[in-house]
Parts: C-alpha cells; structure tokens; sequence
C-alpha cells in the first residue's frame, strides 16, 4: 500500500532487522492536522539481545516558519527487557 510510513527492508529474528521510515509531522494528533513536514530515516535492531535500536533520522520542514530547514537525529533506543 502506498500509505505505509514504515516498512521492513531487512528482517532476521532479532539481530540486523531493519525499518525505514517516511512519516507525517503535524501540528496536532487529530487525522486531519496540518502537515508541516516529514520525519524520514531508519531504526536497526543493533544488539544480539533484541532490545536496542539504532535510529537516524532526518526532519524535512515543509510548512512554517522553518520550511526548507532540516534537522538530522541518530541516537539510540535501549527499550528494557520485560
């Protein structure tokens, strides 16, 4: 489906899946918020536990006051185990 903002591009059970993303950023939660730009990029699942993400991403502003600008992000998610 065109309307997917993630996709897995690579898999295995925990180490090296892969998702790239392509997401709406709005000004409100509501369906029908404004849209002011898109979060684009990829998280990997870096870690043989399966608990760590390694996300890179980049903010395209469309809309406003910073349209044009771009912001780029990479950290890391180190969810717990449960």
């Amino acid at each position: 489906s065109k309307n997917f903002t993630t996709m897995k591009v690579a898999h295995s059970p925990e180490f090296g899946m892969i998702r790239v993303i392509d997401n709406a950023l709005t000004e409100g939660l509501q369906q029908n918020s404004k849209e002011l730009g898109r979060a684009r990029g990829m998280y990997v699942q870096d870690s043989f536990s399966g608990v760590n993400l390694l996300m890179v991403l980049t903010v395209i502003f469309q809309a406003g006051e910073h349209s044009g600008s771009t912001l780029c992000l990479q950290g890391q998610d180190g969810r717990k185990q449960r």
